[in-house]
């Protein structure tokens, strides 16, 4: 095989991938833009593959352009390596997903169509981590702690640093009142990934857990983490409510779940 042909591969590409977003996504503050003109150097060797155009949407989705991420999903042309297809029907997912919910009120959208796409990415590819934190999270946004753990703990069976298993079972335990096994899922995400310190939805989870069991210095510094790298997440609603919710606890409201 030439160094050329190798070059266009989708295993070369996907190993560049690793490789830049381990350099630019390792860190709480993330440079996102960094990567993308990382990737977007290495377009004329991977384009076509099917990776290029699923990581590059991906990146995408987190500038929030979910519509220019669908158009760069749209471009595939060839079918993927089969080892990729799981990978960019993943990516294609996410996408469709974040597109229906654009403009739409919190809860408004019934998101439970997706349900046999998760269900079909998860049967194409049991033994795929990515595919089980996929399937977490889409069970965690429909009101689905306990499947969302589920598919959670299959992931880090299969990886087990899989810090996105770990942080959407926190978040899903904390749901669940369970709130010292939502602190430890919380810290392994952590020791597997430092930039889960500017998650506003895993770190809100563990501020509500701490104060529910009591630990209200944890809480406060957690919430000091969080407000280090997004101060933003101070005037959200989602913050709103974790405070209410952690005057309630402290104020002895909801006695019962204090020491879950």
């Amino acid at each position: 095989m030439t160094a050329q042909a190798e070059s266009r591969s989708p295993a070369w590409c996907e190993e560049r991938w690793q490789e830049m977003s381990a350099a630019h996504v390792a860190s709480p503050t993330p440079d996102y833009a960094a990567l993308l003109r990382a990737w977007q150097q290495v377009g004329e060797q991977c384009a076509g593959t099917g990776v290029y155009e699923a990581r590059l949407a991906s990146i995408l989705m987190i500038q929030k352009q979910p519509a220019a991420a669908q158009k760069v999903l749209a471009s595939i042309n060839e079918p993927p390596a089969p080892e990729y297809a799981a990978l960019i029907e993943g990516t294609r997912l996410q996408v469709d997903r974040e597109i229906s919910l654009q403009g739409k009120a919190p809860g408004t959208v019934d998101i439970s169509r997706f349900a046999p796409r998760v269900e079909q990415l998860v049967a194409s590819a049991p033994d795929w981590y990515v595919a089980h934190e996929q399937a977490s999270t889409f069970w965690l946004w429909s009101g689905e702690p306990g499947k969302a753990i589920a598919e959670g703990k299959r992931a880090v069976e299969l990886e087990p640093k899989s810090w996105w298993g770990y942080r959407t079972m926190a978040i899903a335990y904390s749901e669940l009142g369970e709130y010292r096994t939502a602190a430890v899922m919380g810290d392994r995400a952590h020791a597997n990934h430092k930039a889960v310190s500017a998650d506003a939805d895993l770190m809100l989870a563990l501020a509500r857990s701490y104060a529910a069991m009591g630990n209200i210095k944890m809480s406060e510094t957690v919430l000091g983490l969080l407000f280090k790298y997004r101060p933003e997440v101070r005037d959200s609603q989602q913050y709103r409510d974790a405070l209410v919710f952690i005057r309630d606890v402290t104020q002895g409201a909801g006695g019962n779940q204090q020491q879950r």
